[in-house]
């Protein structure tokens, strides 16, 4: 839609989207779409930073509840190593 600002991107068989604090990677497989990887942030009541991960197709490196130690993982599609935002 017109005015929309929140990134969306096709590239190397993956659709990867974007939104206020986190970057989604999609494939497709036979039963639909399917989080190759998800990165994101959420924020406490102090501003504080807290990084997530998670996948559904494998394991994305970060604890029992998908918590990583930095935003390594989120900072890479901001990179120009993503194809779909940096072409």
């Amino acid at each position: 839609p017109a005015g929309w600002g929140y990134a969306n991107a096709k590239a190397d068989d993956m659709i990867y989207t974007g939104g206020n604090h986190y970057v989604r990677a999609y494939s497709l497989l036979a039963g639909g779409l399917v989080i190759e990887e998800e990165a994101y942030v959420e924020y406490d009541s102090n501003g504080s930073e807290t990084y997530f991960v998670h996948s559904d197709t494998h394991d994305a490196g970060g604890d029992e509840n998908g918590q990583v130690s930095d935003s390594t993982k989120l900072d890479k599609y901001g990179s120009p190593l993503c194809p779909a935002f940096n072409p």
